[in-house]
């Protein structure tokens, strides 16, 4: 059993790497949460309110209608224009172009479900002709040379963050699979938890959770307590 719980961390911590790498700004729960619920429910996008974080002097107009262009909603801005708060659908995608945008610094957010009055809660922890050219025939042509490697530039950075993200629900779903091999009676969401506690407490002591456990029908509750009681060393169950 240490080898399979240790072959779940080490999975769990390479998961998170990605998370570090590809997606940098982004908070790991949210990340976590959306995940989880896009395997529930591929073909339907989450809700969530999403918040980011953005530096001083932030164009927060210019950011605003870049929200509102992506997402169809208008955010709500605080801070002298450095959080944005907006509710809508979500994908890891657009998860990744928030995390690419260099006025940001962090994101984080909450499962809403639905479009409602949610608010902010979370703080924070055309290209010009070239002047060398009088010819309209080579400025033209350097103008379209411009564009096409623009283009390219952009197409080539699509499909590296196609491959990003590919890789991170691969590894997701693989982690998922460990759990449902391993650990075949245990939520999948109470591991998860667990672990992301682990790797974020400094010290050595073991996270309280109140845990409930469903047993078969006829089963000895004194027998079940006593190895409760063992197992955990809790006197009040």
């Amino acid at each position: 059993m240490k080898s399979k719980i240790k072959e779940i961390r080490n999975v769990y911590m390479g998961l998170q790497t990605l998370y570090e790498t590809y997606l940098p700004k982004i908070g790991f729960a949210l990340i976590d949460d959306l995940l989880m619920r896009q395997q529930k429910n591929p073909k339907t996008a989450p809700i969530y309110m999403v918040e980011a974080f953005a530096k001083p002097g932030t164009d927060s107009e210019a950011k605003r209608n870049r929200i509102f262009e992506k997402t169809v909603v208008l955010p709500a801005i605080y801070d002298n224009g450095t959080h944005y708060a907006a509710n809508h659908r979500l994908t890891l995608e657009m998860l990744k172009e928030i995390s690419d945008d260099n006025d940001v610094v962090e994101v984080t957010g909450e499962y809403t479900g639905s479009i409602g009055g949610w608010g902010a809660s979370h703080e924070y922890r055309h290209l010009a002709y070239p002047e060398n050219y009088s010819s309209r025939s080579s400025s033209a042509l350097l103008l379209q040379k411009q564009v096409q490697r623009k283009q390219e530039k952009e197409q080539i950075q699509h499909e590296k963050t196609e491959d990003q993200l590919r890789e991170i629900r691969i590894v997701y779903r693989g982690l998922q699979t460990l759990y449902q091999t391993y650990l075949p009676n245990v939520d999948a969401v109470l591991i998860h938890d667990l672990l992301m506690r682990e790797k974020m407490t400094s010290n050595a002591a073991a996270p309280f959770y109140m845990v409930e456990m469903f047993t078969k029908a006829g089963m000895d509750s004194e027998v079940m307590k006593s190895m409760i009681i063992e197992k955990t060393g809790a006197r009040y169950i």
